[in-house]
């Protein structure tokens, strides 16, 4: 092993003098106080940085006191100390070199030759990749001129490199497969220029000139110019439009590219199916074309195609043809008579007898049977009078006496009287025509019975039982009481009595015995005070005193109501002969007249004159309608015309309740106060008052009367 050997020499006083450098395998140092070579810091850097690997050199094992070990590996001869390393003996770690730049030795982060940086360069200790760092652009130190880019180890200006436009690597298509010549400026790829036919329509550079404007239908002669063909396609040959085919229905007639396929084959009648081929007006009509085939279009005024053949066109004068008067297919056939035609319309030429034409329409025909026909019988308007309580007829074209009204019958066959007699109530024809009563009799609705009938009475309270009055005899009878309280409901049918009981229960009396018939109309026991009557029919009436909702119910069915215009109070009468109810209005003295045939208030009689509640008074006969207030007089109110009259008659008892026989007119008065026993009877023939037999027993609340024939 060798060491190496300071020589000494002149170290201060000696002047510069060659320099001899002398290598070692631990140091290397400057002999004879060498200068230092250009760019050093000073003779010690130079000697430090000579080679002293020079086998020659003398043994210098004794520059350093010690052995260099551990983390100063390296002798510094000229400092005779150990340092971390020399440059000419660079032991630093893989990644490090060895910096002396600062006058002493370290080991800095840095490459010491390319084999350091794999595929790249070792360029002032950094790993540099000259394939594309612009400032060491092929090697260390070779910089690029301006704002040059390295691209691949050589320096190019990516504003205008078709290989690298806009950056490294980025090169522009190739034109000669876009029909284009591609350049690049200011680093994007541009269309320089097209080949011939050839145009740049989306600008897009990435497909060149992709546009063939001398065949593209969508951009011929230019961007944009597309074919529209009208009725069809368009085609596109030497920048041109042309018509390449038109749609079903439709042809280019005229080859002008301007209008394209312009003619609808299926409905031109100068190209019907095909160009050229003209329709033929057939007679009374003008040409068409419908679906590719000639046929009749319009036809002339006056004139129809009524049997659809197209070669003699509208065939039909409809002003004139029987049977297509107006239109195809309608024929005048009026109904018992001969139809014709004239300006379109409808008439009739003649009847078929017995028929006329009275109403002078075509569509009903002759309507009218003269024979027959009451309206028209034997000549139109000779209409047949109607008989007195009968509909007129015609037989074989004289006018006699047809149905008679309910009730009536045509006991003289003679027509000028029509069914003169009132078979409810006509002693001599009761029910039918010769059926006479015997003796005192008299007919009440169809039915031979006492001549002046009876009263029934009750309290409205129930507390003064059930009694029977012969009006004949002029005498009492006490009877069963019902088998509920009554709250003064009574009505009749003329054969028995009737009696809503606090229960909600109707019974009847038959003479004999109280039995149930039907429920009624329910809850009305808490307002006792009540308008309650039987109709012809089998149908009751009920309405509370000063409520607009009457009830009804027919043979025991469930009831119903109807809606009053006003309010009803509980005076009132049922008229069997007119099938109406008189009710008087609710503390008034006016009064509405229902039809118990039709359901409804039929007629409204107002009068402003009051009435007290506690007055049950009002009954009609004869055209008029009696009512009082409690203890003043009759008033006799027209039913027709409204009128009120005072009849100056007063009864002697108030708050009194009222009911009438409707075949003489007597107008029963029952009691109440002050005697609570005096019964009256009003007769309006001779305006007189009558006091009757006094009742057994004095009634103690607001009495009911009804009359009833037996």
């Amino acid at each position: 092993m060798r060491f190496p050997i300071l020589l000494l020499g002149c170290l201060v006083a000696c002047g510069p003098a060659p320099a001899r450098i002398v290598s070692g395998e631990d140091m290397t140092v400057i002999v004879d106080g060498g200068v230092a070579p250009e760019g050093g810091a000073s003779a010690d850097l130079v000697a430090r940085n000579a080679d002293l690997a020079n086998p020659a050199s003398p043994d210098l094992a004794a520059a350093c006191p010690m052995p260099c070990v551990g983390a100063t590996p390296v002798c510094d001869p000229v400092a005779h100390a150990c340092a971390p390393c020399l440059p000419a003996k660079d032991v630093c770690a893989a990644g490090a070199y060895c910096d002396g730049k600062s006058g002493d030795y370290h080991c800095l982060p840095g490459c010491k030759a390319n084999a350091d940086c794999g595929v790249m360069a070792c360029c002032n200790h950094a790993c540099i990749d000259v394939a594309a760092d612009a400032k060491n652009c092929g090697g260390c130190g070779k910089a690029c001129a301006g704002n040059g880019s390295c691209c691949a180890a050589a320096c190019v200006d990516t504003a205008t490199s078709l290989l690298h436009c806009g950056g490294c690597g980025k090169a522009c298509p190739s034109g000669l497969q876009l029909h284009a010549m591609i350049g690049c400026a200011m680093g994007a790829c541009v269309v320089a220029g097209c080949a011939i036919g050839y145009t740049d329509c989306d600008k897009d550079p990435g497909n060149g000139c992709e546009a063939n404007v001398l065949t593209d239908p969508a951009n011929c002669g230019g961007c944009g110019k597309f074919c529209n063909i009208m009725g069809g396609d368009g085609a596109c040959a030497n920048g041109a439009c042309s018509v390449k085919s038109c749609y079903a229905g439709f042809a280019d007639c005229n080859k002008d590219v301007a209008d394209g396929c312009e003619v609808a084959t299926t409905k031109d009648p100068a190209n019907c199916g095909v160009c050229g081929k003209k329709c033929t007006a057939p007679p009374h009509a003008q040409a068409t074309c419908a679906g590719g085939m000639c046929g009749v279009g319009t036809c002339d005024a006056g004139f129809d195609d009524c049997d659809a053949n197209a070669a003699n066109g509208c065939e039909t004068m409809v002003t004139a043809d029987v049977k297509n008067c107006g239109k195809c297919g309608n024929a005048c056939l009026p109904a018992h008579g001969v139809g014709g035609c004239m300006n379109s319309m409808c008439s009739i030429l003649s009847c078929t007898m017995p028929f006329a034409d009275c109403d002078l329409a075509f569509n009903s025909g002759c309507e009218v049977d003269l024979l027959g026909d009451p309206n028209h019988c034997k000549a139109c308007g000779m209409k047949c009078p109607a008989p007195p309580n009968a509909s007129a007829t015609c037989q074989n074209g004289a006018c006699g006496t047809g149905a008679c009204t309910m009730g009536f019958g045509d006991c003289n066959n003679k027509l000028a009287d029509g069914c003169e007699v009132n078979l409810l109530a006509d002693k001599s024809h009761c029910a039918k025509c010769g059926n006479a009563c015997p003796g005192n009799q008299t007919c009440v609705n169809g039915a031979c019975v006492n001549s002046l009938g009876f009263l029934y009475m009750t309290s409205s309270n129930g507390t003064a039982g059930f009694y029977r009055y012969a009006v004949e005899s002029n005498t009492w009878q006490t009877l069963l009481s019902p088998p509920s309280v009554t709250y003064s409901q009574l009505t009749t049918d003329g054969k028995v009595i009737y009696h809503l009981g606090t229960d909600n229960t109707i019974y009847r009396w038959d003479g004999n015995a109280w039995a149930m018939v039907q429920a009624g109309p329910g809850g009305e026991a808490s307002q006792p005070i009540a308008l309650f009557k039987w109709t012809t029919g089998g149908t009751f009436y009920y309405v509370n005193d000063g409520t607009v909702t009457m009830k009804r119910s027919t043979n025991g069915a469930p009831w119903t109501t109807v809606n009053l215009p006003s309010n009803a109070s509980c005076a009132g009468t049922y008229d069997p002969t007119s099938n109406r109810i008189y009710i008087r209005i609710y503390s008034g003295q006016g009064l509405m007249i229902y039809d118990t045939i039709m359901n409804i208030v039929t007629k409204t009689v107002p009068n402003a004159a009051g009435c007290g509640e506690n007055s049950r008074t009002g009954s009609y006969y004869g055209g008029f309608f009696y009512t009082r207030d409690s203890g003043s007089t009759f008033q006799k109110l027209d039913v027709g015309t409204g009128m009120i009259t005072n009849t100056a008659v007063t009864p002697s008892e108030s708050h009194t309740a009222t009911d009438v026989n409707p075949n003489n007119g007597d107008l029963f008065v029952g009691p109440y106060s002050p005697t609570g026993k005096t019964l009256q009877v009003y007769r309006p023939g001779n305006n007189q008052l009558t006091t009757l037999a006094p009742a057994p027993v004095a009634v103690t609340n607001h009495s009911t009367i009804v009359w009833s024939p037996q």
